[in-house]
């Protein structure tokens, strides 16, 4: 009876092609996939533009938020005892909810491991991550003359890769962030600047023995794409904006389902008809008439919910807002705010309360978030002084950031929201609420939505539920310089 080969000889027999076909399909290619359309258009352009082989677009929002994002997380988890990671867990679940995305979980308990979320979770994961650990853990708090902490060192790593991803992302606009922002953007060289110093710091606390834990989760191929992905990027396009794909998180996936469900022969071939099928779409509801379409067809109920899933070609307005429902009861409204309202209007007029305003598809504002929005030099009496027309682009407006404490609709104008404001703390980055006055803000397109959190400084004791926080009126905001919302449109 033939003895059966040792593992070292069975190697050595097994056919060459074969073993590469195995390995391909460990991989998840086949031995044919670099001869497909799309690997042969990716050939053309710079290195480190793809993040791996299951991107289908040559956009880098894959690896700086689900790549290198969740590694940085996982990383600084890893430095953390159990029980640790049990209460930042919850308050970055806190902090998310206030987000309003449908995923807040970001480290589960059971599996004592950090999980996949979407990329606008991870985005809004990365604005928050260094503030809720800070706000948990007293040995995140800086001690001056004390040396490094490996936790501190992996936040000085993380905040660089968030000033650095901000940077990069945001791009202000005069109507809504007015001239001074857009007149103090980064510039090329400022970029890289703000690169060189995150990789200065990842090569510094990679080098310390006592961050083993966080080198291993960070010291990986996507760190060293993201150097060529910024030298490529910023020397070619100025800006990251224009290969992002934020803004389409979903508008791929059909291409990389078509790639996935193919037999290896054709999968190039069905994923470009996907593109194609999306770009028509999308082209017919920018202009019928070009097609010869007659402007009645698209206005049919299933091929107006087919165009309304395609992504835009050209920029185009966000929507106004509206109230969308949530109706409060006048006991749920403060006396003063109501007051505040009943006096802009004949008493025969009934204020109908709302608790919730919508905008487009850019999320939904309730009762106790934070809005930012452009406003004139001078103090506000009873209404926001709110910067409009050409007045926003004035050199004196500033953002200036409320809470939202009602919506009602306005009979004569736009929707409108009752606020109070948040009055920056000196020498600090928090910010408390004016409990005393309340104002009207018109909902103009100029308001945006901004995050506000609790800092409660260690102090706070998070339940599952996620109650817990004190009455304690210190608060940090979070605006689109901040990257949040993640869809800054």
């Amino acid at each position: 009876m033939p003895r059966e080969p040792r593992p070292v000889e069975a190697l050595s027999k097994l056919n060459e092609a074969k073993y590469v076909e195995r390995g391909l399909v460990e991989l998840g290619l086949h031995a044919d996939s670099h001869k497909s359309v799309l690997h042969l258009w990716a050939r053309r352009l710079p290195q480190g533009m793809f993040d791996g082989h299951q991107s289908a677009l040559p956009a880098p929002d894959h690896l700086t938020f689900h790549g290198l994002t969740k590694r940085l997380v996982t990383g600084i988890f890893a430095l953390l005892s159990k029980e640790q990671r049990k209460r930042v867990g919850l308050s970055l679940k806190n902090a998310l909810a206030r987000s309003h995305f449908a995923s807040s979980t970001i480290y589960k308990e059971k599996t004592d491991a950090v999980v996949s979320v979407g990329i606008s979770e991870w985005a809004a994961t990365l604005t928050v991550v260094c503030f809720v650990f800070r706000r948990v853990l007293n040995r995140a708090q800086a001690a001056g003359g004390a040396p490094i902490s490996p936790l501190l060192a992996a936040l000085e790593v993380v905040d660089a890769y968030t000033a650095l991803i901000n940077a990069l992302y945001f791009f202000p606009r005069a109507d809504v962030d007015g001239e001074a922002a857009c007149r103090s953007r980064h510039t090329a060289d400022e970029l890289l600047a703000l690169a060189d110093r995150f990789f200065t710091l990842v090569c510094a606390a990679c080098l310390r023995r006592d961050t083993a834990a966080f080198g291993r989760n960070t010291d990986v191929p996507n760190l060293h794409r993201l150097r060529e992905l910024l030298q490529a990027a910023i020397r070619l396009l100025l800006h990251v904006r224009h290969v992002q794909k934020l803004l389409f998180e979903s508008a791929d996936q059909p291409l990389k389902r078509a790639i996935t469900s193919g037999n290896g022969r054709d999968d190039a071939s069905r994923a470009l008809r996907r593109m194609l099928q999306g770009e028509l779409a999308s082209r017919i509801a920018l202009q019928p008439a070009f097609f010869g379409i007659d402007h009645k067809w698209p206005e049919h109920d299933g091929v107006r919910a087919h165009l309304h899933t395609t992504k835009p070609l050209w920029s185009q307005p966000g929507g106004a807002w509206r109230c969308s429902g949530g109706k409060l009861l006048s006991t749920r409204v403060p006396a003063a705010a109501r007051e505040q309202i009943k006096a802009r209007w004949h008493k025969s007029f009934v204020v109908a309360w709302k608790g919730r305003a919508t905008r487009g598809d850019d999320g939904r504002l309730v009762v106790e978030d934070c809005v930012g929005v452009l406003v004139l030099p001078g103090p506000a009496r009873s209404e926001v002084c709110v910067a409009r027309g050409e007045e926003a682009r004035g050199p004196l407006c500033r953002t200036a950031y409320f809470r939202t404490v009602t919506f009602l609709d306005n009979p004569s104008g736009f929707p409108a929201a009752v606020v109070q404001a948040l009055v920056s703390i000196p020498d600090s980055s928090d910010v408390c609420v004016d409990l005393e006055r309340f104002l009207y803000l018109p909902l103009i397109p100029g308001v945006r939505r901004a995050l506000i959190l609790h800092s409660c400084c260690c102090s706070c004791s998070l339940q599952p539920s996620g109650s817990g926080h004190s009455s304690v009126n210190r608060w940090r905001v979070f605006g689109r310089p901040d990257g949040f919302p993640t869809r800054s449109g």
